[in-house]
């Protein structure tokens, strides 16, 4: 029987725990979100591109056509499922020796706040050198050119 949470937080978090395994969680759930932020926060930029909307202060005039922007959100999600979703999964161990932990009660909000903070940096510098490294010659030419298009 789920307890009395302390806060809407923690009764969210409650029921994740309660519905989900550890590894559940921190794979599927945690790309289920991920995906929802990241398609649904650059969804206004696609309605803006696709209708024309703001056209008059874009810096590159060329517009993309629907075409283009329906392979693009595809080779998005292929992206993401083959890559990002097997990244996640196969990180797990990793998080779980680094002490990851699924249960109540939650960390101060301290805690919370500097591990997003030094994941955000740590995501940053390896998506800066990967990005870099897809900019050598052979990378460029067989992989990343895609995504110059």
């Amino acid at each position: 029987h789920p307890t009395m949470a302390a806060t809407p937080l923690d009764s969210a978090w409650e029921w994740l725990i309660t519905n989900f395994s550890e590894f559940q969680l921190a794979t599927v759930v945690t790309f289920v979100l991920h995906e929802s932020v990241f398609f649904l926060s650059g969804f206004p930029s696609l309605l803006f591109e696709r209708f024309g909307l703001f056209a008059k202060y874009k810096i590159q005039k060329k517009s993309n056509t629907s075409d283009y922007q329906n392979r693009c959100v595809m080779r998005l999600i292929l992206y993401h499922v083959c890559v990002n979703l097997p990244v996640m999964i196969f990180s797990y161990p990793a998080f779980k020796f680094m002490g990851l932990r699924s249960s109540l009660p939650l960390p101060h909000w301290t805690v919370i706040v500097s591990q997003v903070l030094f994941y955000f940096i740590l995501e940053d510098f390896i998506f800066y050198w990967g990005h870099r490294a897809l900019h050598t010659k052979w990378l460029y030419k067989h992989v990343h050119s895609v995504h110059h298009e």
